[in-house]
């Protein structure tokens, strides 16, 4: 074998992949398309772990924070009638909110709008319902249910032990409210932050009365993930993006 020519291939091979790579780098957009077929998940906890740093640095704007989270809602369709396969739905995806927005264990979120109540909701999935699903009819308490029963992505955890790191208690607070499926009103998935009062206590309100208490806990922010109708999350986040 041809020592020299082994040599003057891998020289080659060197040369191609240090051309591709500035290639990439130089088109951000190319590379945001392969980084999002690599997973929008990666790339959102990397923004929130950059809005985090900003924080500390104390840079994060409401208009730097919007540029620096990158975090995109997916879409999802669900047409089926079987009520515990939309549940399962809704638990992937909220299992996914979570954690690709650090657990409730990053506070990535500024003072805005101090002394007031400021509950700021990301949705991570918006859910919409083909003909099989409309009409189902799924209360809070049964998916609280679901969520204590099924065992998670995280070997040996139920969902809710992996929310609720653990603790034994309710997640939704008036576990009888329903809400039907329909066209017109998607589900979202929300990831939500919601500044505590100056005396360091609980949020000056919640959203809506099936919030029970907050998964994560920070300095400034305690943090929930939810699956809520549309209507609802409208009416309850002061800023929903």
């Amino acid at each position: 074998m041809n020592k020299k020519g082994v040599q003057w291939g891998v020289l080659v091979a060197m040369i191609m992949v240090v051309v591709i790579a500035i290639a990439l780098f130089s088109n951000t957009k190319l590379l945001g398309n392969i980084l999002e077929k690599e997973g929008n998940k990666d790339i959102c906890i990397a923004s929130v772990l950059g809005a985090a740093l900003n924080k500390k640095l104390r840079l994060n704007t409401e208009t730097n924070l919007r540029q620096v989270l990158q975090c995109k809602t997916e879409e999802v369709f669900v047409d089926t009638s079987e009520k515990k396969e939309i549940m399962s739905i809704f638990a992937e995806n909220m299992f996914d909110c979570w954690k690709k927005f650090g657990e409730g264990k990053i506070d990535f979120l500024g003072d805005f709008d101090f002394g007031f109540s400021d509950i700021r909701c990301f949705r991570c999935a918006e859910i919409n319902f083909g003909e099989k699903s409309l009409g189902v009819t799924i209360s809070f308490g049964e998916f609280e249910k679901y969520l204590k029963e099924t065992e998670s992505p995280i070997d040996g955890k139920t969902y809710a032990e992996y929310f609720l790191d653990g603790e034994n208690r309710e997640i939704y607070r008036q576990s009888d409210n329903k809400f039907s499926l329909s066209k017109d009103v998607p589900v979202d998935v929300l990831y939500i932050g919601a500044k505590k009062s100056i005396s360091g206590g609980a949020s000056l309100r919640n959203i809506g009365e099936m919030v029970y208490a907050p998964f994560g806990l920070s300095k400034d922010f305690s943090f929930w993930s939810y699956v809520v109708p549309r209507d609802l999350a409208v009416e309850r986040c002061d800023t929903l993006q």
